[in-house]
């Protein structure tokens, strides 16, 4: 029995050691895929947030993950699209408490998790419409340009809330959308270590930025990051977007940083210096 217990106390060990190393391979990785590679250069004068004047922030969402942060400003704002939901509709709930009827679209579960009289739920996935093809034949899926024709044709306010695992590539790289009618929008990128998805990530950056400004980043602490000439480069960002012509912008206030949160609550935050 001493030898049982010894023997599993060894492999526990030797467990931890191929974790540390693993671990540290896969960040030597990711730094011989960042460093030198030109394309990060660019993607970091993009995510250079402005404050937005007169206004304040607000973090909306519970604490931790599943929380966002934006500008406090919600007049014109009647209706949201929330895409993907899983489990936690936090965020939607404080835009519900604003009066905002909140569409959410979500194909992996089949109802939302807690009713509201502002929720209207749909088992429908977002697309693109010809870069990329759905994983899952079994889902529907719609285009973010053909949701918002089907269900807020009239509507030029829309705030947006992304967070959908990858898969906001081929909706956000789809050829027919335009972004005009968002006032704000909320994103989780995701695999930006990957110089591929920091390409395609760079062009949705180009485009979008014709029209709105980036205000807000917070790294996830889930996701590795790496530090070249000292900069910080994060596998995952949530961004805060509004659009420019309702507003004016001035330098960063890093006080808004105050209500950013760790998304893990076992590891430091990452905290960026603008």
């Amino acid at each position: 029995m001493t030898d049982i217990i010894a023997l599993n106390k060894q492999m526990d060990t030797m467990n931890r050691h191929l974790s540390n190393i693993s671990n540290v391979i896969s960040n030597l990785y990711n730094i011989l895929n960042v460093t030198n590679n030109p394309v990060y250069k660019t993607l970091l004068t993009y995510l250079v947030p402005k404050s937005v004047n007169g206004y304040k922030y607000v973090r909306l969402g519970k604490n931790n993950d599943g929380g966002y942060v934006l500008v406090g400003d919600f007049s014109d704002i009647t209706n949201a699209i929330s895409l993907g939901i899983n489990n936690d509709v936090s965020f939607d709930l404080d835009l519900a408490a604003r009066k905002i009827t909140v569409y959410q679209f979500d194909p992996t579960i089949d109802r939302t998790p807690i009713d509201n009289s502002l929720f209207k739920f749909y088992k429908i996935g977002v697309k693109g419409s010809s870069i990329f093809h759905p994983i899952n034949s079994s889902y529907d899926y719609l285009t973010l340009d053909e949701i918002q024709k089907k269900f807020l044709s009239n509507d030029v306010n829309i705030l947006l809330k992304m967070d959908i695992e990858g898969y906001e590539y081929e909706a956000l790289l789809d050829e027919n959308l335009s972004f005009d009618r968002f006032k704000h929008i909320v994103l989780e990128i995701h695999h930006l270590l990957d110089p591929l998805h920091a390409c395609l990530f760079l062009k949705i950056l180009r485009k979008l930025c014709k029209t709105h400004q980036l205000i807000y980043i917070h790294p996830n602490n889930w996701s590795p990051f790496v530090v070249v000439n000292n900069q910080c480069i994060c596998n995952v960002y949530e961004l805060s977007f509004v659009r420019q012509d309702n507003y004016v912008f001035v330098d960063y206030d890093v006080s808004a940083n105050n209500l950013g949160m760790p998304n893990n609550t076992k590891k430091n935050d990452i905290f960026l210096v603008h």
